[in-house]
C-alpha cells in the first residue's frame, strides 16, 4: 500500500454539507466512500509500521526458515507481485500517473523484501516470477532493480534457481505530463526551474537504464544453474516525443550488458519480449549460449531499421541446435515489422497473426535450419482503433508492453 495519499482524503470536512435524502444513491455512495477511506487509512498505517520497523522482513525471513526446516529442498516456485485495487464499477486500471507512482513504490518494496528474505533465510528456490506472468500494466521499476543490487548485492545469489521470469518497467516521469499541462494551465513554460528539470531528464533516463541493465546482468550471473529465462519490458507512456526516442535508444543497453556478461552453461530456453536491442548484441547473447540453447522466442522485439538478416542467418546456422524457434511481431525500426508469407505448407513451420500480413512464425526441429524469408511490412497509416485488426492488435500489445509506438 502507498505511504502517500491524496490530501483531500484526510482534510475533507463535510460537517456543513447539505443533508441528503435517506436511501438516495448519493448517500449510499458517500457511505461507501467513507467506509473505503477508513479501511484504506487503517491499511496504510499498518503498512507503514510493518515496513519501517523491519517487521515485514523479519516475519517473512522466519517463515521461510521454518518452511526450510520441513522442506530442505526449499521452494519450488515464488511469485513476486502487487495487487492494484480497483473500484467495483470499473474494469480499467488506474490512469492517473500519481496512482502508478504508488504502484511502483509498492512493487519496489515487495521486490526488495522478497529478495532479502530469500538471502537471509538461505532457502533454495527453483522458479522465480518477478511481475512477469500476471502483472499486466506494469513491471519491476528499473530503478528498483538497480537500488536492490546496490544496497544488498548478496540478495541475487540464487545458485539453485532454474527458471526466472521478470518484467521490467522504465521510470514514471511526472515531469513529462507537467510539460504539457503546466504551460496550458499555469503559463509556467518559461520557468527556469521547470526548463532545467526537463533538460536533465534524458541524462536521468540514461543513468537509470545503465545502472538497471548492469544490475540485471549481475542478477543473471549470480544464477549459474538457470535453464529458463524470460525477460520482458513494459514502457511507460511519455508525452514528449524526444523522451520516447531517448528511452527507446537507451533501452538497448540491457542487451549490451547481457551480451557481455558471463554466459550460463545450462540455459535451455530464452524468451525476450518488448525490448529494443542492437541486432549485434542480441546475436552475441544468443550465440554465447548456443551450446545449451534448445528454444528461442522473440516477441515484440525491435532489432533496428534495416536489420534482421544477420539475426535470422545466425539462428539458422550450425552454431545452434534448436528444437523450437518463435518470432512474433519483430520490429525493424519504428514503422516496419517482419512479415512471413508462403510458409504455410512447409513441414515444421507455421505462420500466423491477426494483421493483414502474417507477422509471426514458429519453426521446429529440422525446419529451423532453413533460412527464414521475410519482407518488411508497414502498418496502415489510418485505421479504426476499436474495430480494425490493427487497432485491436495494438491494444493487446499495449496491455503487455505499454507504449507500443
Amino acid at each position: 500500500m502507498p505511504d502517500k495519499w491524496p490530501h483531500e482524503a484526510s482534510t475533507h470536512d463535510d460537517s456543513n454539507a447539505e443533508p441528503l435524502i435517506a436511501g438516495s444513491d448519493d448517500v449510499v455512495a458517500r457511505t461507501k466512500a467513507r467506509e473505503d477511506l477508513r479501511f484504506l487509512t487503517q491499511r496504510k498505517a499498518e503498512y507503514i509500521e510493518f515496513h519501517n520497523t523491519g517487521m515485514a522482513l523479519s516475519f517473512l525471513t522466519e517463515a521461510l526458515r521454518t518452511f526450510k526446516m520441513y522442506k530442505p529442498r526449499g521452494l519450488h516456485s515464488l511469485s513476486v507481485s502487487v495487487t492494484v485495487y480497483q473500484d467495483a464499477l470499473l474494469t480499467e486500471a488506474p490512469s492517473d500517473v500519481g496512482c502508478w507512482i504508488w504502484v511502483h513504490k509498492a512493487a519496489q518494496h515487495t521486490f526488495f523484501l522478497a529478495m532479502n528474505a530469500l538471502a537471509m533465510s538461505k532457502i533454495a528456490v527453483t522458479s522465480l516470477d518477478v511481475f512477469g506472468t500476471h502483472s499486466r500494466g506494469f513491471g519491476l521499476p528499473c530503478d528498483a532493480l538497480a537500488h536492490t543490487c546496490r544496497t544488498y548485492p548478496g540478495c541475487f545469489n540464487l545458485p539453485g534457481l532454474k527458471k526466472l521470469i521478470i518484467c521490467i518497467s522504465d521510470q514514471i516521469l511526472v515531469e513529462t505530463a507537467e510539460r504539457v499541462i503546466m504551460p496550458v494551465e499555469t503559463g509556467l513554460e518559461d520557468s527556469p526551474v521547470f526548463t532545467s528539470a526537463m533538460e536533465r531528464l534524458p541524462e536521468r533516463i540514461r543513468n537509470t537504464v545503465n545502472r538497471s541493465s548492469q544490475a540485471l546482468a549481475t542478477m543473471l550471473e549470480a544464477c549459474p544453474g538457470l535453464e529458463i529465462l524470460g525477460i520482458s519490458f513494459y514502457r511507460q507512456t511519455y508525452l514528449d516525443e524526444q523522451l520516447k526516442h531517448v528511452r527507446n535508444e537507451f533501452m538497448r543497453q540491457y542487451m549490451y550488458f547481457l551480451a557481455n556478461m558471463r554466459p550460463g552453461k545450462h540455459l535451455r530456453y530464452v524468451n525476450l519480449s518488448g525490448l529494443w536491442v542492437n541486432e549485434t548484441d542480441l546475436i552475441h547473447f544468443l550465440e554465447h549460449h548456443s551450446a545449451s540453447l534448445q528454444g528461442v522466442e522473440l516477441r515484440y522485439v525491435n532489432v533496428g531499421e534495416g536489420k534482421g538478416d544477420a539475426l535470422l542467418s545466425s539462428l539458422a546456422s550450425q552454431k545452434f541446435s534448436l528444437d523450437a524457434l518463435s518470432l512474433e511481431d519483430v520490429w525493424l525500426g519504428e514503422s516496419e515489422l517482419m512479415a512471413f508469407d508462403g510458409e504455410e505448407d512447409e513441414d515444421g513451420t507455421s505462420v500466423f497473426g491477426p494483421l493483414e500480413q502474417a507477422t509471426a512464425i514458429r519453426r521446429a526441429d529440422k525446419a529451423i535450419r532453413r533460412q527464414i524469408p521475410y519482407r518488411p511490412f508497414t502498418l496502415p497509416e489510418f485505421y479504426n482503433p476499436s474495430t480494425s485488426d490493427t487497432g485491436k492488435w495494438l491494444e493487446m500489445n499495449q496491455k503487455d508492453f505499454g507504449d507500443c509506438l
